[in-house]
């Protein structure tokens, strides 16, 4: 066996375990784990900004994205064309950017700031990917976006809906986290109509495009798909794998988003519209 193939082996088998070893070098990956991420969110009281959104109809729209990968090199206009069409939509209650929105750096978060800075009025609950922690990325996105973990609330005139964002940056939920999700599910799902789930690391996937990054390990997936099979989880949500895939195991709708990055094929964004069921469109950039 040849010594680089021993070290790639070696890489692999250290990236898919349960807590994800992140090796530091030239990308400068960090070293905050998900289980301090989780502590952090607690600090916290598990919140983005906004707890409760309140819409004046039983259905309502909110937008979805993912792999923006805005970099330090200039602003994202496929982010400006998204944030735009949320700011547009008088239905549209919040939008969602699911991880990968930056490169990890300094001037990536910046730049991503500037952007969404022109857009005000828009409700951005973000999402930690594993491109916002490489170098040593994750203090920015504490400092503007803050809990990596939460939840929060739709309140229509006669139903109220959760949306619940999972930090899934080191390809885990941890155990602090997955002990915190299981106890919410049970503790308040019975008292919301739909129940959206969202998060960067995909779950079901028809290819190894992302390498050991893009997958849970089995036994972890298996326990979350039973989870949220168990308490009629409406749908997840994820992006990184760069590629569009609607699939439903036991019951629960999981939906993979192509990347929003620019200049790249396929890219687009999501439009959900959230009455007594669940549809989408797919918006292409």
């Amino acid at each position: 066996m040849s010594k680089i193939y021993s070290i790639l082996l070696l890489s692999a088998l250290l990236l898919s375990s349960c807590e994800l070893i992140y090796v530091r070098g030239a990308l400068g990956i960090g070293i905050d784990n998900v289980n301090s991420r989780y502590e952090f969110s607690n600090s916290q009281n598990f919140n983005c900004g906004f707890s409760s959104l309140a819409v004046g109809a039983d259905e309502y729209r909110v937008y979805a994205a993912a792999d923006f990968h805005t970099g330090k090199g200039g602003l994202s206009s496929n982010q400006a064309t998204f944030l735009q069409a949320v700011n547009d939509d008088a239905g549209a209650v919040c939008c969602l950017s699911i991880g990968d929105m930056v490169s990890g750096e300094k001037q990536a978060y910046e730049n991503y700031s500037a952007v969404l800075r022109n857009f005000p009025e828009v409700n951005h609950a973000a999402c930690v990917g594993n491109h916002e922690l490489y170098f040593e990325g994750w203090p920015y996105y504490k400092e503007m976006f803050g809990s990596s973990i939460y939840y929060f609330e739709v309140a229509t005139p006669n139903y109220k809906d959760i949306f619940i964002c999972l930090d899934s940056g080191s390809g885990t939920l941890g155990t602090s986290q997955t002990v915190w999700l299981k106890d919410l599910l049970e503790r308040e799902r019975r008292n919301y109509r739909n129940c959206i789930v969202f998060t960067h690391t995909n779950f079901t996937c028809k290819d190894l495009s992302q390498g050991t990054t893009g997958s849970f390990v089995l036994e972890e997936t298996y326990a979350l798909f039973r989870l949220f099979s168990t308490y009629n989880v409406s749908m997840v949500l994820s992006g990184h794998d760069h590629y569009f895939e609607d699939s439903t195991v036991q019951g629960v709708r999981y939906i993979t988003l192509d990347a929003a990055k620019d200049n790249v094929k396929n890219a687009s964004f999501l439009k959900i519209n959230c009455s007594d069921s669940i549809s989408y469109e797919i918006v292409k950039l």
